[in-house]
């Protein structure tokens, strides 16, 4: 036994181990927070984690603050798509949140007053248990959620940039609107956490931030995500600036106005079928979710050998069935399930006879 598994043995057992699909309800507010431009990408991931494993934990009766909260090291790594034996880089990023005091709700989606407050009131790893503790708005936020995003932290792992992880979270937050707000470029860079000495021109705004976070999000997740650039709330036609593919610098036929302000769209067609895909992946989780006590282990589809089943928490995974019958199970991360449902989806759409691109 190892010492990470001896010492997690101790821990109070977390609602969350039951579970696989990770989805949290993050406070609006907290999805637009700004820490002087300091949070890294797999600093915005563990932050995450740590509302996930809160929330269940504060809801209940039981919950005491300044207990806090101990899971096994193995959870957080589980949730933040961490599959490195790098325990001293984990363990760095999990106590330097407490160094920092955040500004939340930058864009003012809730009308509630925020102030200024630390991230996490405390937070380390010893012995391969993390412990961890919030100030006390996120506690009330956790306690009771006014104005949340649901977010799914398998796809938000998906995300390498830290401003494109910003994006996506606000973004999320306010595709039910009939049109995204119209930003002013200060809102834009505070919301996604930019330093004021970062990419003071828009020119290296768009070349390091908004195009790489733009290119990210719809390779990923093929939302049809656009944007529209505001001189003094004008207008400018996408004619008048054109990239340079050979070295990336953003250039213009005629001189470049002042950008004042951007406004992103996602693109109906886009959206309507992200969102047909993913209520294709709900209803599939719920026809073929499977029944241990009755020994109900349905397959939702076989590949030649390779037989598609999810498990009780509605996770994808593969059963391989070699010629002499021997069955291995294949564990999929969030890039192949992404991947395998799709597969699954268009034999569906196919079987219909829809199209599927």
């Amino acid at each position: 036994m190892t010492e990470e598994q001896n010492s997690s043995s101790s821990v109070t057992k977390h609602p969350a181990l039951k579970k696989k699909i990770h989805i949290i309800q993050k406070e609006s507010a907290l999805t637009a927070i700004y820490a002087s431009g300091n949070l890294t990408a797999a600093q915005k991931k563990v932050f995450n984690a740590f509302l996930y494993l809160g929330k269940d934990l504060v809801q209940s009766e039981i919950f005491a603050p300044e207990d806090g909260f101990s899971v096994p090291v193995s959870m957080l790594k589980n949730l933040i798509g961490d599959q490195s034996n790098n325990y001293t880089y984990l363990k760095k990023t999990v106590e330097s949140l407490q160094d920092f005091t955040v500004e939340s709700n930058v864009l003012g989606k809730d009308k509630k007053k925020w102030d200024r407050f630390s991230l996490v009131a405390g937070a380390t790893i010893e012995n391969g248990v993390l412990r961890f503790s919030f100030p006390h708005q996120i506690i009330d936020a956790l306690k009771n959620p006014k104005m949340y995003v649901t977010l799914d932290l398998d796809e938000i792992n998906r995300i390498d940039r830290k401003y494109a992880i910003s994006l996506y979270e606000i973004l999320e937050d306010y595709k039910k609107l009939p049109s995204l707000p119209k930003w002013s470029i200060d809102e834009f860079r505070k919301a996604l956490d930019i330093p004021d000495s970062s990419y003071k021109t828009y020119r290296d705004l768009h070349r390091r931030v908004v195009t790489p976070a733009v290119e990210e999000i719809n390779e990923k997740f093929g939302m049809g995500l656009e944007y529209v650039l505001y001189s003094n709330l004008l207008a400018i036609p996408s004619s008048d600036l054109t990239s340079e593919a050979e070295n990336g610098v953003m250039t213009n036929r005629m001189r470049m106005p002042r950008i004042t302000h951007i406004q992103f769209r996602l693109v109906k067609e886009k959206m309507e079928e992200r969102l047909n895909y993913k209520a294709f992946v709900e209803s599939m989780r719920k026809q073929y979710m499977p029944n241990p006590d009755d020994g109900y282990f349905p397959s939702i589809y076989n590949f030649d050998g390779q037989v598609f089943k999810v498990d009780t928490t509605g996770r994808l995974y593969i059963q391989n069935i070699s010629i002499d019958g021997t069955i291995e199970i294949e564990e999929l991360t969030p890039e192949k399930s992404d991947y395998y449902w799709k597969l699954l989806w268009k034999k569906s759409l196919e079987e219909k006879g829809e199209d599927f691109e």
